[in-house]
């Protein structure tokens, strides 16, 4: 079940911040992308992604991981290893998120005060 105080990013704004043709950070990064479907309809989304500027400034084999969203923890299980597999296979060693492509943009989860309208 969605919280129903969940509010969304908007979706304009989430296609800005995938599009590489117009996201300069994409000059210096790279990410793939996941949706986890079951019985038909997505339950949970996730990004991997490897930044150049995160190697050299957090160190080598640092990846990432982000715009992650489950809805339970089966769905977010399967979506963690799934990018921390895509991960390895960019040569990384360890993972750092949730982090939604850059640091600047979506870092963080929300674990507690669920159900609690939003702030700010």
């Amino acid at each position: 079940m969605i919280d129903p105080a969940l509010r969304r990013p908007l979706k304009d704004e989430v296609h800005w911040l995938i599009d590489q043709k117009k996201k300069p950070w994409f000059g210096h990064a790279k990410a793939q992308l996941w949706l986890a479907e079951q019985d038909g309809r997505v339950v949970g989304r996730i990004s991997a992604q490897v930044d150049e500027l995160v190697l050299e400034h957090m160190g080598a084999g640092t990846g990432q991981w982000g715009m992650f969203e489950a809805i339970d923890g089966e769905a977010a299980a399967a979506l963690i290893a799934t990018a921390e597999a895509w991960l390895c296979a960019q040569g990384m060693t360890r993972s750092m998120g949730p982090i939604s492509l850059s640091i600047g943009v979506e870092p963080g989860l929300l674990i507690s005060a669920v159900g609690q309208p939003p702030m700010g």
